[in-house]
């Protein structure tokens, strides 16, 4: 339920406490202006909410073309690689993806659902191949 829907529940709420209030006027009143005023704030609140993040959206476009520009004119040839490189590639990536075919097969026992056994597979074959080439890349002589 999006924010726009549970706005309209409450408003659906408060007709409802007006329609159907045997109050005192005093309180009749006071729900009827608590009324309006939400309905006045809600219009300002979807101009905002509307335009704001397709200006956010529009940002990272241009952002990575100036990078992109940026680096194309400085021609920068160097690369480096930390030492920790495999260590950080075992961790942060095989052991995520052996932890994502394990909990793949267990809902593929329980539901049956191919294509969870087909993403376990996948995954556990990107965990696989990138732990060996991360342990390879930095071995003397090793792959390029």
């Amino acid at each position: 339920m999006n924010d726009q829907d549970k706005t309209e529940d409450e408003f659906t709420i408060l007709r409802r406490r007006v329609a159907d209030s045997k109050a005192s006027g005093t309180e009749h009143q006071r729900t009827e202006k608590m009324l309006q005023e939400s309905e006045k704030g809600i219009g300002s609140m979807e101009r905002t909410s509307s335009y704001l993040p397709r200006s956010l959206a529009a940002i990272p476009v241009p952002a990575f073309i100036v990078l992109i520009a940026t680096l194309a004119i400085l021609d920068i040839r160097v690369m480096f690689e930390p030492s920790l490189l495999p260590l950080l590639d075992t961790v942060f990536v095989s052991v995520i993806a052996i932890i994502v075919a394990y909990l793949s097969a267990k809902s593929y026992l329980t539901t049956g659902s191919l294509s969870l056994l087909l993403l376990g597979s996948g995954v556990l074959a990107f965990g696989a191949g990138n732990h060996v080439v991360g342990w390879l890349l930095g071995a003397p002589g090793g792959a390029e």
